[in-house]
């Protein structure tokens, strides 16, 4: 515990930039290879432009100051952050001016080991998703692949150069090995 006081900035913030300054000096401190910051208020059944917008700002504020404080400390080179949500919101409103739970979700990463610069999947006119080729990873009408989170998690553990160890293959993931992060 020691060690990880001693990256820690003199007054931790709260919510969302407090967490993330927690990883970071536990990722300095070399007590931690990997944390999950969450943030809430995004399940907007009500009212979802008043509050969506104010925890989307949150969001971004702390997602900004999670990755300036990784630069600060010199770990940005061997850092990946990934931004995502269990499920995403309705294409339209409820009867409460809210949103409600949708299929089709979307997830960020960036860092260490992501090529950056694409965007893989998508969605229709109708916002549900677009099954994906999976060589290119582009969206195709002509069958192709449901991405699902197996797949990102395959790319991940892959990303994280665990993919082949003993503890990772106890837990197989169903899901084809796609190039996700580039």
């Amino acid at each position: 515990l020691s060690r990880l006081i001693d990256y820690l900035p003199g007054e931790v913030s709260n919510g969302l930039r407090g967490q993330a300054e927690l990883a970071v000096a536990a990722f300095q401190a070399q007590v931690a290879v990997c944390a999950n910051l969450t943030t809430g208020g995004f399940d907007t059944h009500g009212n979802h432009d008043r509050d969506a917008t104010y925890r989307m700002a949150v969001l971004i504020d702390g997602v900004h100051h999670l990755w300036r404080s990784i630069r600060d400390a010199g770990i940005a080179d061997r850092t990946t952050v990934f931004v995502g949500s269990d499920f995403g919101r309705t294409p339209f409103y409820n009867d409460g001016q809210g949103k409600d739970h949708w299929n089709a979700t979307s997830l960020m990463a960036f860092g260490a080991g992501v090529a950056g610069g694409r965007v893989v999947g998508g969605t229709d006119a109708d916002f549900s998703e677009q099954r994906i080729d999976p060589t290119t990873l582009q969206p195709t009408d002509e069958g192709g692949l449901r991405l699902r989170f197996a797949h990102v998690h395959r790319a991940a553990r892959r990303l994280a150069g665990v993919a082949d160890d003993s503890i990772v293959r106890a837990y197989p993931l169903d899901a084809e090995d796609l190039d996700i992060f580039g």
